[in-house]
């Protein structure tokens, strides 16, 4: 998506749920993933923007739509009754916008947008390990953090998706 693009969440109540994109930060098994500005919170966030594509681009099926919404609604859900904690990522919002030229039909221009808290100069823990020569103190630390933040999933669910890739350090 170009920077620029607006995202709006015509479900929201607030006349300020329109965000805007500022640049792409990476990618992932189901979209990518940018930066966006939110102008009414006055804040950076991430977006996940999930795609109804597979690997070359075609739209999937219904089964296979609807698995994937279901799966990545499943998790937003959790991860927004977990609330605030310093040791996860928030996440802000959802939104689902639909390619509206024929709204009977599955388009590949459906979009899931998943809001989050942008953690500016974050690394994955698997980059890290990989790039940086860490102390024993940031290791104990880090480690620490990550048991803090999965004690308190656990409140909630059994953490399904915790490896080094979905760590920010």
């Amino acid at each position: 998506m170009p920077e620029g693009t607006a995202i709006k969440d015509d479900h929201e109540e607030s006349t300020t749920s329109t965000r805007f994109i500022a640049k792409y930060i990476d990618h992932g098994t189901f979209g990518n993933v940018y930066v966006v500005y939110h102008p009414g919170a006055q804040r950076e966030e991430a977006v996940k923007v999930v795609r109804f594509v597979d690997r070359k681009g075609k739209p999937l099926g219904d089964a296979e739509r609807i698995e994937r919404l279901r799966s990545q609604l499943d998790e937003a859900e959790i991860m927004l009754k977990l609330g605030l904690h310093p040791n996860i990522v928030a996440i802000r919002g959802i939104c689902l916008q639909r390619n509206m030229q024929d709204s009977n039909k599955a388009s590949v221009d459906d979009n899931l947008y998943v809001f989050m808290d942008y953690v500016e100069g974050g690394m994955t823990l698997s980059s890290c390990i990989k790039e940086l020569d860490m102390d024993l103190t940031t290791k104990v630390r880090l480690a620490k953090g990550m048991a803090q933040g999965l004690r308190h999933v656990r409140q909630y669910s059994t953490h399904w998706d915790f490896k080094p890739e979905n760590v920010l350090v």
